[in-house]
């Protein structure tokens, strides 16, 4: 099935990864270099390569920094644009500079190109999460799994800068342009017998979250739904926990204690979150089977997180019963949607129009960027809120920031929108084959 990715917005690093480094405010291709590469081969080996605007595998999750984008595709593939110093040396490039002397006469930054290095002659090119500080980049590689035992842990990667410790790396180390392990799991956290243990009873590494300047980890064991959640970075505001607000920044990953968690509401286990600017909003349940309430729970940042006279903990009580919600966050907001009605609910700053406008079509997936938001709407069309001064939320004959904008997507017609993202001022879109030829419905 054939896979494209379409982006707008601010491009001044090349972050877009269409081709140059000027704005657009008009839904634009990307490119992708593409190497093809064998486990087992050596550094050394020279690998086909090509370039094209499609992709090989759907698009899982797209995350970005200030100016640098990831995409990480359902095949465990990674490619990466934009901002060299946010991505050190990941892309396939630095490691097989032969490639690059065959295109040494093109510029190859303004395009997507496949994350992977080497370790210990072991070839990293898969990953099942992404993410990204400011100026950082995460990458998580799978537990390696032999006859239903676990033989290797999932393990966090980090390259990049980052002067508050949002690299976990130790005190004062800022920078790594080589990816590096990032030690989340102490011998007391997550214990080294783990190896060779069945892997239903390992806790493994679904996912990792970021803001600008700090990061939120989270595990889960897979019998018992288990959830352990870490961070590091800023954490000034609280975001991080109380009991680490006092020390303004944490340089390894630290244990969110569950009384960071629990404290003014009942929760028993937590099971995702949404980090913004300086808070992080974690989202969990309390109660048994069969009488199970969700809840949430909001770490700093309260005092920018109001709107309408409402505050964070009227907001989030009205959410506790909803069997099908999906939660975002951007630098100054909180975003809910309701999949059951296509609605979003949003909570925070709207001086740009951040907000989702009352007239807002109604939609079934979303992402939230530093202060706009897109989505796709349960007609298959693409709309935009919020700040678009960059382009990224399209023209607009209304330069206030208020109201909603349509994206004409200028895809074939066998194709149709499948997914969003959002960054720091840019929006992307991907797009996959239409194999009934109507506009997708998700109502």
């Amino acid at each position: 099935m054939t896979t494209r990715l379409w982006a707008l917005g601010s491009n001044s690093s090349g972050q877009l990864g269409v081709g140059h480094y000027e704005d657009v405010d008009i839904p634009t291709p990307c490119s992708f270099i593409h190497i093809q590469s064998l486990y087992g081969t050596t550094s050394s080996a020279k690998p086909h390569m090509e370039q094209s605007d499609a992709l090989r595998s759907p698009v899982r999750k797209i995350v970005a920094g200030g100016n640098h984008t990831i995409v990480l595709c359902e095949n465990g593939a990674v490619y990466a644009a934009g901002n060299g110093e946010a991505l050190g040396e990941c892309v396939d490039l630095a490691s097989h500079p032969s490639v690059y002397d065959e295109l040494s006469s093109q510029d190859l930054t303004p395009c997507f190109k496949r994350v992977m290095w080497w370790e210990n002659s072991q070839l990293l090119d898969t990953f099942v999460d992404v993410s990204a500080t400011w100026t950082a980049s995460f990458f998580v590689a799978p537990p390696q799994i032999q006859d239903g035992y676990v033989v290797r842990l999932g393990r966090i990667y980090v390259c990049g800068k980052g002067e508050k410790g949002e690299l976990g790396l130790g005190k004062d180390i800022v920078e790594t342009a080589k990816p590096r392990q990032v030690a989340v799991f102490g011998a007391k956290d997550y214990p080294s017998y783990y190896i060779n243990t069945d892997v239903e009873r390992v806790p493994l590494i679904p996912g990792i979250l970021a803001g600008i300047w700090s990061s939120v980890a989270y595990t889960l064991t897979c019998l018992t739904d288990e959830v352990h959640v870490f961070g590091w970075g800023s954490c000034r505001k609280g975001q991080l926990g109380n009991s680490t607000k006092a020390e303004k920044e944490l340089w390894k990953p630290r244990r969110v204690t569950d009384e960071d968690i629990k404290q003014d509401t009942e929760i028993d286990r937590i099971f995702t979150a949404a980090v913004g600017k300086d808070f992080a909003l974690y989202r969990g349940t309390h109660g048994k089977r069969g009488d199970m309430v969700r809840k949430w729970r909001l770490l700093g940042g309260n005092s920018v997180l109001k709107s309408d006279g409402d505050d964070v903990k009227s907001f989030l009580a009205n959410w506790t019963v909803w069997p099908r919600t999906s939660l975002y966050a951007s630098w100054s907001n909180i975003y809910i949607l309701d999949s059951g009605a296509n609605k979003v609910k949003a909570l925070g700053r709207n001086d740009l129009g951040q907000l989702p406008p009352k007239q807002l079509p109604g939609v079934w997936t979303m992402a939230a960027g530093s202060e706009h938001c897109v989505g796709l709407t349960t007609e298959g069309g693409v709309v935009t809120w919020g700040w678009g001064e960059h382009g990224n939320c399209g023209r607009r004959s209304d330069e206030t920031g208020q109201g909603w904008s349509v994206l004409s997507l200028p895809a074939a017609r066998t194709e149709r929108a499948a997914g969003v993202g959002a960054g720091c001022a840019t929006t992307f879109i991907w797009t996959a084959e239409n194999l009934l030829g109507t506009a997708h419905n998700r109502q």
